[in-house]
């Protein structure tokens, strides 16, 4: 039997195929880990699989899809196996050409991608505040304007780092994740929290008041000499010892 000699890109790929599928067409998802791109090669054009990889941050340059990550977005393993997983959910076949991203594909496995965050204010006025960022569509700017301090600065919230145990609280019940600079700032936010000192101040506590200034008695067997008498003017005057 012949052999045949399939195209280079068909090599050490797998084709994984859900119950029902909407078109026969394949999908191919290819990432390139030195540049942090994931690409899409999808030749249909379907406008549910547009929608489908848009929400997914993924966009036109021309030829396919793409999405370039970020410190973010997370891993480009757990983002490939995310796109793969959706595209499967959807009736669409994929081919994978790395057995990480088909395993996490399959399996649903994958850390999900944060999408708000807790992260610092680098220069300007609110330098070292703590920034409340989120994306569109999502809109957080009610929950994060509760914050003690909290100031709207175009286009996010920022905290001053006082308010760590609020922001602590609040990115745990809002989902929020920080970025390695806010931990940093919140780690220094308390630590100065511990080395601060608590005192109870009452009403009736003793208060002391300036003593230099000059004394007003009088001595009387000094008085003689500090009474004058002006015989011109009829007028009596006190000399003080200043």
């Amino acid at each position: 039997m012949k052999e045949i000699n399939l195209p280079k890109k068909y090599n050490d790929v797998c084709i994984i195929r859900p119950k029902q599928i909407k078109t026969k067409i394949l999908v191919w998802i290819e990432i390139e880990r030195k540049q942090n791109i994931i690409y899409i090669d999808f030749p249909e054009k379907r406008q549910d699989f547009k929608e489908l990889v848009n929400d997914l941050g993924y966009r036109w340059d021309g030829s396919s899809f793409f999405r370039k990550l970020n410190e973010y977005t997370g891993s480009i393993e757990d983002r490939a196996a995310e796109l793969g997983c959706s595209l499967l959910l959807n009736e669409f076949s994929v081919v994978f050409s790395d057995k990480i991203i088909q395993n996490k594909s399959t399996a649903g496995e994958y850390v999900q991608e944060c999408k708000r965050w807790i992260l610092v204010r680098s220069k300007g006025k609110y330098k070292d505040w703590f920034v409340i960022r989120w994306f569109w569509p999502e809109d957080c700017y009610q929950l994060s304007r509760s914050l003690d301090g909290s100031i709207y600065d175009k286009p996010f919230v920022v905290v001053p780092p006082e308010a760590i145990e609020e922001v602590t609280d609040f990115a745990r019940i809002n989902n929020f994740c920080f970025s390695t600079e806010a931990l940093a700032l919140a780690a220094q936010a308390r630590l100065l929290t511990i080395n601060s000192v608590t005192v109870d101040l009452k009403k009736e506590n003793k208060r002391l008041y300036p003593i230099n200034i000059p004394s007003m008695e009088w001595k009387n067997d000094d008085l003689e000499d500090n009474i004058k008498f002006n015989e011109s003017s009829n007028t009596t005057y006190r000399k003080t010892n200043i």
